[in-house]
């Protein structure tokens, strides 16, 4: 019977560590995906000063390149759940003169930053609080 009793308790901290790991992830999903969501708002309208007052621009939308390659994705291993959002395939180099700042290499002037991708971490991070409450 005390067989029975180890092998029960063994199964059952198997079911609590099988549902930790899936709140874990589910909680890492809706964080990455509140991350890419807050980064495209960012990206959306958060112009530079130049494009606003010439063109008129509410955002940093001139192709659509930039808002079109944030994506989120949570990825898992024997050891860890990682959860990201940002531009994970598609990577530009305007696209960190954008989040940054810097040169402008048109005009000459600078570009100020937009920080798009810091600014949505703290709404990343506060969905995976909510989601793990």
């Amino acid at each position: 019977m005390s067989g029975d009793i180890g092998s029960d308790l063994l199964k059952r901290l198997e079911m609590i560590r099988e549902d930790i790991i899936m709140r874990a992830e589910n909680a890492l999903k809706r964080a990455s995906d509140a991350g890419a969501d807050a980064m495209r708002h960012n990206i959306s309208t958060r112009p530079t000063t130049w494009m606003r007052e010439n063109r008129g621009k509410t955002g940093r939308i001139e192709t659509g390149a930039m808002l079109e390659a944030v994506e989120s994705k949570v990825s898992k291993d024997r050891h860890s759940l990682t959860g990201e959002w940002g531009w994970i395939d598609t990577q530009k180099a305007y696209f960190l003169v954008q989040e940054n700042g810097g040169l402008n290499q048109f005009t000459g002037g600078s570009i100020e930053a937009m920080e798009a991708l810091r600014d949505a971490s703290i709404v990343a991070q506060e969905a995976f609080a909510k989601a793990m409450r």
